[in-house]
């Protein structure tokens, strides 16, 4: 991304080429629902490692304060070493029955492709390849304003927050969004698709 970008041409002293990350576009194709599945529970969605960076603990606290308000469910998809702390919290904020904790799945797009929200609230971030995986099977996203994720957004396929007390409304805002949609289309940005990426490959070998 653009941020990654100025580091690299800052300390290597080279202007570097953005080649941005891709997913395998045809193996998600079955998964995508075109008709928004009714429900009245709001799903939101977490995928990613299970580690400090990635700011579960603010997701879990935003998500209590929706939950009072909403028949919603959060399920979070991933593993790592704040598992049983994460656990241990949902127990603490009295969340059991409305957040299942998955642990780590290799196919998890046909939980993300029957979510309304997908949310990421990163403390940093790369490009996510589960969130590319999201937007492409339609689910608008939550994401935090940081590195390179403004690069994602287009019209209303991300919400983007700054402050962790923001969190909250940004999921409440795309739920409204995502619910009120009857047909799903791919969000994904045209510069993401596999089709652009590969033709960056081609131009920087023939570059070459």
């Amino acid at each position: 991304n653009r941020s990654m970008y100025l580091q690299v041409q800052k300390y290597a002293n080279k202007k570097p080429i953005i080649i941005k990350n891709f997913i395998d576009e045809k193996s998600l194709n079955k998964f995508f629902k075109e008709v928004s599945p009714f429900s009245k529970v709001i799903k939101y969605i977490y995928v990613g490692t299970l580690t400090s960076r990635k700011g579960i603990d603010i997701l879990l606290e935003a998500f209590k304060q929706i939950s009072h308000k909403n028949f919603v469910h959060l399920d979070i998809v991933g593993d790592g070493p704040l598992k049983k702390t994460i656990k241990n919290k949902i127990n603490q904020l009295s969340l059991k029955k409305k957040v299942t904790l998955h642990g780590y799945k290799r196919l998890p797009y046909k939980l993300i492709a029957n979510s309304d929200v997908f949310v990421l609230p990163s403390y940093s971030e790369g490009t996510s390849r589960a969130l590319l995986e999201a937007l492409f099977l339609g689910i608008p996203a939550v994401i935090r304003d940081v590195d390179g994720n403004s690069e994602l957004k287009k019209n209303k396929n991300i919400y983007l927050f700054k402050k962790n007390n923001e969190l909250e409304n940004a999921m409440i805002q795309q739920a409204i969004y995502s619910k009120s949609r009857k047909y799903r289309n791919n969000l994904l940005p045209k510069s993401y698709r596999e089709k652009s990426i590969i033709k960056s490959y081609l131009n920087l070998l023939r570059n070459k």
